[in-house]
């Protein structure tokens, strides 16, 4: 089984067929950064050191319904959104003692 960095960058790097699935706001667009190769590249990019794990990538981090919404088309059955909300807690407490 894929987890952590390699779940992420396999994620990252898929053509992402699951896109047809992301759901579309209220604008009737999708918004790019809530996907799940999107939310995979902010997490590589905290993982690799190329990103801060501040209020801003909280919040891009936090922002997974679409990617829970779109899991059922992930064709190697990945849940990445149950993985980034995975990671980001692991992240809290770390973060908070660097404080």
């Amino acid at each position: 089984m894929i987890e952590g960095r390699d779940l992420f960058r396999f994620c990252a790097c898929c053509p992402n067929p699951c896109r047809r699935a992301v759901p579309a706001g209220d604008d009737g667009l999708q918004t790019e950064s809530q996907t799940p190769s999107a939310l995979s590249l902010i997490a590589l990019a905290v993982i690799d050191g190329a990103l801060p794990f501040d209020e801003g990538t909280r919040r891009a981090l936090a922002r997974t319904a679409a990617a829970h919404a779109c899991r059922p088309a992930c064709p190697y059955g990945f849940d990445i959104a149950g993985a980034i909300d995975a990671f980001r807690s692991q992240q809290e407490p770390a973060d908070a003692q660097s404080r």
